[in-house]
């Protein structure tokens, strides 16, 4: 029988390519791997016609463990299981470009807000620049240096959702837009797993460099909602990043969108953000809210970080209105112990309800007290001065006195204390800026 030599050329080209297709299919080994389609099953064996246990999502990282033919073994929800190596590709060490720079570390830094002690989050605790921990973690709170280290450390993680999505795609980038594309992924926890198109993935794959800056900006800008709202401080945050990609500057400026420079209390909000004093009112961050109440709550808390008190003692609660986990418990709790502030009747401490200038004086003062010793005794009674010194209640007396006489407070343009009138977070930021300086010494 005569072979067609056609058909023989084929056959002998095949026999020659089998050596390089075995050692193709042998190439896969135990190691870490990139998930490169869609959604991915996790079986119980290393079959087709086996129970799906889970599965796992493009750009994923995935552990292989052991190889059985072309099924990879992997741990999910401490499980094993096993995935086809058709739809996944190795990761290798030489894929990553960069690691986050100064000024992108800078830029999320500034964006997250330093924190010596823990606080209440969202259902976790977090401390430092809004890296989570445990209950238990940091009693003694933590030093700035070693919060940049732990956010550095969670920030490696998150690189690594970008690394592998960069290297699925062969995309490359600079420095900057690396660092800005970092401020994207932790804000929003891994966005290229989760999602399978959205405007700035889709952009990055098509290459950055073909659009516009207006349509980078409006990429970044698709995610600026939280719980169905258009959030302020998450427009301000994109903002940010989206300015570093494409000019490779942060252009970070004052802390607050809704904190002016020709704001009478730039300074003084800008001042006691920096000593940690005070932060954003948001879970964000970003926003100020220079001309609402200041609460009874936030007052004590402040105080708190003014003194930086360790609040990991108060765990119990003496007020019917106070419930024990909440952010602010241990700090009225801290107050109430050391008689910094008393309830407002009824077994009651009103945490929500505004604070009013007298009594944020008295609680300032009552602070020094505990903390410093009692403040001297000023004989003139600078108070009496002002138009309104009639409304002024006794028990503020001393303190409004002393307030007066340190810098700590002054009046009002028509000469009036205001004294019953509640207190701004603008006026008590000026407040505590003039403390920090008079009292404490701290420029």
């Amino acid at each position: 029988m005569k072979i067609n030599q056609r058909i023989l050329a084929v056959i002998l080209v095949l026999l020659m390519l089998i050596p390089t297709m075995t050692a193709v299919a042998n190439a896969a080994a135990p190691g870490t791997y990139v998930v490169s389609t869609g959604t991915l099953n996790v079986r119980a064996a290393a079959t087709t016609n086996s129970a799906v246990i889970g599965k796992v999502y493009r750009d994923q990282r995935v552990d292989i463990t052991e190889i059985n033919g072309n099924w990879g073994k992997i741990t999910l929800n401490s499980k094993s299981g096993w995935i086809s190596l058709d739809y996944v590709v190795p990761v290798s060490a030489n894929t990553k470009q960069f690691s986050v720079g100064p000024d992108g570390l800078a830029m999320i830094k500034k964006l997250e807000g330093y924190r010596q002690y823990k606080y209440w989050d969202y259902n976790h605790y977090s401390i430092g620049y809004g890296t989570t921990c445990g209950a238990d973690d940091y009693p003694e709170g933590i030093s700035e240096p070693d919060a940049s280290a732990l956010l550095v450390q969670a920030l490696a993680k998150h690189e690594v959702y970008l690394d592998n999505f960069l290297a699925r795609h062969s995309i490359k980038v600079s420095q900057k837009q690396y660092d800005a594309l970092v401020s994207f992924t932790y804000n929003l926890g891994d966005p290229w797993s989760r999602y399978d198109s959205f405007k700035l993935k889709d952009l990055l794959i098509d290459g950055a460099e073909k659009y516009k800056p207006e349509a980078v900006k409006d990429a970044f800008l698709e995610f600026k909602k939280a719980g169905g709202q258009v959030v302020s401080g998450l427009i301000y945050r994109r903002g940010l990043e989206s300015s570093m990609f494409i000019e490779g500057t942060p252009k970070l400026g004052r802390p607050f969108y809704d904190v002016k420079s020709y704001n009478w209390f730039y300074n003084a909000v800008n001042f006691c953000y920096n000593k940690g004093v005070m932060s954003g009112t948001s879970s964000l961050k970003y926003s100020f809210d220079p001309y609402s109440n200041l609460t009874r709550a936030q007052m004590v808390t402040m105080l708190a970080q003014l003194g930086n008190i360790n609040i990991k003692p108060y765990t119990t609660s003496s007020f019917s209105d106070v419930k024990v986990g909440s952010w602010y418990a241990p700090y009225v709790q801290w107050a109430y112990a050391k008689g910094i502030v008393s309830g407002t009747g009824n077994g009651k401490f009103s945490p929500n309800a505004p604070v009013s200038r007298q009594d944020m004086v008295v609680m300032l003062y009552n602070f020094t007290r505990v903390t410093r010793g009692v403040p001297s005794n000023i004989s003139t009674e600078l108070y009496k001065s002002f138009g309104d010194a009639s409304q002024l209640a006794s028990y503020a007396y001393n303190a409004m006195n002393w307030a007066l006489h340190t810098g700590c407070i002054s009046g009002s343009n028509d000469n009036k204390l205001n004294p019953k009138t509640t207190a701004q977070r603008a006026q008590v930021a000026q407040v505590a800026n003039m403390y920090c300086v008079n009292i404490l010494g701290i420029k």
